[in-house]
């Protein structure tokens, strides 16, 4: 299938022909599964489908999937992967995924896994429900969500902090910790508001702060090599230096790779002559979550001051950005400079 897309990939009826295909091909696969589990019922490998049926396939589980969970499985240890699968799960009428992680929350026999469901509530009404990727909520709905899942990630800081999550790549507290420095954060992080400080080491590993360039419009850009967009980039962020060079202006990156070395390599084949952070190895390292970044490349553009003055402008609006802040500059140092 993947080499079909590739092969026909200027063909866009073709693609449309395999893309349906391949739905038929999934959707035959998912009842198949479905039938398969209801007849396995209160054995081990019902569950198992459960993860694939509703986690890798993700497909809604129906009122008797639910209760064939609740009712026969929900001691079962890998019930934390589930709930972590159905964070996400919140459009209309899927209760069922919220009522699955509340029971696990709950009851669950092994505190490990109550703390996993707890982290994943946390993140259901904060990651998904007060911050939505598509539409727009109301501020009043927005704080209330805010507030849950302050009270879920504070919960597993308190009482599960040591677990790890499901797949074991980060202890439960320090996530949620991080978490609850992001909401707090989210008053501050809009056009006008004074940036947070950034406090932390370069990708050569030496001493680089954000409050050190006050003076200087800063251009802050979160991104990765890993990322397409971010790396097209690169030429216009490098034609802005180029083009205002001698003037108060710098670009700062925070870089999300994994490797290190590899970020390092590419940035000196690509000249990326910039600093940048080095936050962590991952897209949810410490500098990302406090400025809430959920897009790469996101770029926050600072006047002398420090203060937030556009967030995501692109192309030319960019370049205006960074001309109409150097310029006010401008008017200001002359103005100081004759006493006025």
């Amino acid at each position: 299938m993947y080499e079909d897309l590739g092969t026909f990939s200027k063909d866009d009826n073709k693609i449309s022909e395999l893309n349906t295909e391949f739905r038929k091909f999934v959707n035959a696969q998912a009842e198949a599964l479905r039938i398969l589990i209801n007849q396995l019922a209160k054995a081990p490998a019902a569950f198992e489908g459960i993860l694939i049926y509703a986690g890798k396939f993700s497909y809604p589980l129906t009122d008797d999937l639910v209760d064939l969970v609740l009712e026969d499985h929900l001691a079962n240890p890998k019930m934390g992967q589930l709930c972590f699968d159905l964070r996400d799960r919140i459009q209309s009428g899927e209760n069922w995924a919220e009522r699955i992680i509340r029971k696990t929350a709950a009851k669950h026999p092994d505190l490990a896994v109550r703390g996993q469901a707890h982290y994943a509530l946390g993140d259901m009404y904060h990651r998904y429900r007060a911050q939505p990727c598509h539409g727009k909520i109301t501020e009043a709905d927005e704080a209330k969500y805010l507030a849950q899942a302050t009270e879920y990630y504070t919960e597993v800081v308190k009482n599960y902090a040591g677990f790890l999550s499901p797949d074991g790549g980060f202890k439960l507290g320090d996530k949620a910790a991080a978490e609850l420095v992001r909401i707090k954060n989210l008053p501050n992080l809009k056009v006008g508001k004074s940036a947070l400080d950034i406090v932390g080491k370069d990708m050569a590993g030496q001493p680089l702060r954000l409050s050190d360039y006050r003076g200087k419009v800063v251009m802050v850009v979160f991104w990765g090599t890993w990322c397409g967009p971010c790396m097209r980039e690169v030429p216009h962020e490098q034609a802005l230096l180029k083009k205002h060079e001698g003037k108060p202006f710098v670009i700062l990156g925070v870089n999300s790779d994994k490797d290190l070395g590899a970020a390092v390599k590419i940035s000196a084949e690509k000249q990326i002559t910039w600093p940048s952070w080095f936050d962590g190895g991952s897209t949810d390292g410490p500098i990302q979550t406090a400025y809430n970044v959920r897009q790469w490349p996101t770029i926050y553009v600072l006047d002398p001051q420090g203060v937030i003055r556009y967030i995501d402008v692109r192309d030319e609006k960019l370049d205006e950005a960074v001309e109409e802040l150097l310029a006010k500059e401008s008017i200001k140092t002359a103005i100081t400079e004759f006493g006025y």
